[in-house]
């Protein structure tokens, strides 16, 4: 489990082991980001604080949610709140997981896991009461760690899962700096930079989604394209 340095995204992204050494997937490093983390609060007095949409204090119980306290590592170490795009990646069984894990494997070779060509995380910085992802939990703020989290692992191409994330990375950024860009890509695909960092957008449904299945086609056909580039 690597642990970066970030000032602002609290949640520190899983990076696979083939990210960084050159292999990447078609040569490309990608980042995929997930829209949100959420909690039941089963059994847990910190619930109402660390899910409350208004504070998005999750940080404050990095090291003392109770089901963290018992999810340790092989060394009896806490696994921190912080860590878990690594813990969704290595653990979570859920439909999107899974179906996002089915159309990597289109883009690798042999049996290894796809999941260790990329790297992921979620876009909003703080655990939801709920499964549902609404625009209105997100702020500026997921939008900065966003951006510290491109700058940080220079992905070539940054995939995004679902509408509510897209919309809120290209309004921040500004349409008009990338809308013809994408009406010729079915608003698939645009070309963003940074201060720092130049990088591919490719815009997907959420694959948990009811239209994934239906859209796989445009899916294949716009990521494919991206990694060619």
């Amino acid at each position: 489990m690597q642990d970066l340095n970030f000032e602002i995204a609290f949640f520190h992204p899983f990076v696979g082991e083939k990210y960084h050494d050159g292999t990447g997937i078609n040569g490309k490093k990608v980042l995929v980001v997930g829209d949100s983390f959420y909690c039941d609060g089963e059994g847990c007095d910190y619930y109402d604080n660390c899910t409350n949409t208004q504070e998005r204090h999750s940080k404050d119980y990095d090291n003392s949610c109770p089901e963290r306290i018992k999810h340790r590592n092989e060394n009896g170490k806490i696994v921190s709140l912080h860590n878990e795009p690594d813990i969704a990646i290595r653990e979570y069984e859920s439909y999107a997981y899974q179906n996002f894990k089915s159309f990597l494997k289109l883009f690798v070779q042999g049996d290894e896991d796809p999941w260790s060509y990329v790297a992921f995380t979620n876009y909003i910085q703080f655990f939801l009461p709920n499964h549902r992802t609404s625009g209105t939990y997100i702020t500026n703020k997921d939008y900065e760690a966003f951006i510290e989290v491109v700058e940080t692992l220079e992905p070539d191409i940054v995939v995004t899962w679902g509408n509510a994330v897209a919309d809120a990375i290209r309004n921040k950024y500004g349409w008009n700096k990338i809308e013809e860009e994408l009406k010729k890509n079915q608003y698939y695909i645009a070309h963003l930079e940074t201060s720092k960092h130049n990088f591919t957008m490719v815009y997907l449904y959420h694959p948990s989604s009811r239209i994934w299945a239906s859209d796989i086609y445009n899916s294949y056909k716009y990521f494919k394209k991206a990694l060619k580039e």
